[in-house]
């Protein structure tokens, strides 16, 4: 029997502590320690990344790139049949996400248009293609909702490995990268001088998007993705000036919203009978998250204006 079964928000963190011996002994995984650690790597990669991309004022192409990652999920899907191995797939997000992140620059310059337009065009014209496909060859592809909406109930043990594998490599990457990136977001002309590419970094950052993003499409969509790269990086800003702090506080914001978005998912279905999605809930703390900080540092800055003039 499931353990969580009928848990409060309390007990589910009490449950939780109690089956942390067994987990790390390779017990069997229940449902919602399934979803901790798929939702919980995921967080763990796209808080770190999205330190980058918010220096890097790259937050709007994750956008365009994580609602294009619907074309290419849908090209493979169609390609193979409906069960493309998880290789094709990560291919295939590669390249949309190179050809977005190269089609959006381009098509500014070319049509003389502002690179926010340009973004709006590229992306939801993919994004449109990618329905287009699915609507079409929707019988041969076994794909549901959860490519938009996400569908944290449907992950199995299984899909752990990947989305683990890729959020400790990214991280790994932009730790062993982490000098470039920050010449290239903060000084791209002396990056230059000592031998940096600040486009080559940028690719390289794109990537690691989509690849993140590919990686938990089951566990909170392509809708939701994008609070998991922004408000752990905004709120980790707010309390922290160095880069160092904010790729060590941007992660821990984002594991924190997860666990408590997935006791408070138990919550609501066991006291409430409400089934709330957890990608939702952990996309609206990390706005709260956001939202407090932001509050607290309005009253902190009011209350020492004020103490000044007095």
């Amino acid at each position: 029997m499931d353990p969580y079964f009928n848990a409060d928000f309390f007990s589910w963190f009490v449950v939780l502590l109690s089956r942390l011996p067994s987990i790390c002994c390779g017990a069997e995984l229940f449902a919602d320690e399934v979803q901790l650690l798929v939702m919980g790597f995921f967080a763990l990669g796209a808080s770190f990344v999205g330190v980058f991309l918010v220096l890097k004022k790259l937050v709007m192409m994750a956008n365009a790139i994580s609602h294009t990652m619907l074309l290419s999920i849908a090209l493979a899907f169609v390609a193979f049949s409906g069960a493309p191995p998880e290789i094709a797939v990560v291919l295939s997000c590669l390249a949309v996400a190179l050809l977005t992140g190269a089609l959006i620059p381009e098509l500014s310059r070319a049509a003389s248009i502002r690179e926010d337009a340009s973004n709006a065009l590229v992306f939801s014209s993919l994004f449109a293609l990618g329905v287009v496909i699915l609507s079409v060859w929707s019988r041969n592809a076994d794909i549901g909702p959860e490519l938009l909406m996400g569908n944290p109930d449907a992950l199995l043990s299984r899909d752990i490995p990947f989305v683990a594998v890729v959020s400790i490599a990214s991280v790994a990457l932009g730790l062993l990268l982490a000098r470039g990136f920050a010449l290239s977001i903060f000084d791209p002309t002396f990056a230059h001088v000592v031998g940096f590419s600040p486009h080559w970094f940028e690719r390289m950052l794109l990537a690691q998007v989509a690849l993140t993003t590919v990686s938990a499409f089951r566990a909170v969509g392509f809708v939701m993705t994008l609070s998991f790269f922004t408000f752990p990086a905004l709120v980790a800003s707010r309390l922290s000036k160095s880069l160092s702090g904010q790729l060590l506080l941007a992660p821990l914001v984002g594991l924190v919203a997860v666990i408590f978005s997935l006791a408070l998912s138990r919550h609501l279905f066991s006291v409430c009978s409400l089934a709330v999605s957890t990608g939702a809930l952990a996309s609206s703390l990390l706005a709260l998250f956001y939202i407090v900080i932001l509050a607290r540092g309005c009253v902190c800055g009011r209350a020492l204006g004020v103490s000044r003039v007095l």
